[in-house]
């Protein structure tokens, strides 16, 4: 064999054994990140204290109240609320339902200014806030959510 061929042969060697550590460091990197994202995770998973809901007040100008209250299952979000704060509430029949008029004293609409109570839900294990459909005695939390009421704007 010629020392041309040698010396391709040797090339072509030192790229596949340089491609191959490389490859095998990516692997590693990537297997140590992964390892810590799930360690991460279950770290998450098993140290977050599912016995309590957070309830956050959020006045629409600024202000903002954070609660912390013990969970119970089938506390809904105007339970949740209710430990918190003062609410002021209609019954209507008709949806058998109950109507947040105000919360400590932030009545909706108040010199129809437009704002209105609205709520929302953040579920601690998917991370995603859900505007539910029903009213706040009707949405049944669970262990870890977070329940959003905001004074917004509507008009």
């Amino acid at each position: 064999m010629s020392q041309t061929g040698v010396k391709a042969i040797a090339l072509a060697l030192t790229v596949i054994v340089a491609a191959s550590l490389g490859a095998g460091g990516y692997l590693y990197y990537q297997n140590n990140v992964a390892q810590q994202q799930q360690r991460q995770l279950l770290t998450f998973i098993l140290y977050h204290d599912l016995t309590h809901a957070t309830v956050i007040i959020d006045y629409g100008n600024g202000t903002k109240e954070t609660h912390t209250v013990t969970f119970t299952p089938g506390m809904t979000a105007l339970q949740a609320l209710e430990k918190v704060a003062v609410v002021n509430k209609t019954y209507w029949g008709t949806y058998d339902s109950w109507f947040i008029d105000a919360i400590n004293g932030v009545w909706n609409n108040e010199n129809n200014n437009g704002y209105w109570w609205i709520y929302n839900v953040k579920h601690y294990f998917s991370l995603e806030v859900e505007h539910p459909g029903v009213g706040a005695d009707k949405y049944q939390l669970s262990g870890g959510d977070t329940v959003i009421f905001v004074y917004q704007y509507y008009g």
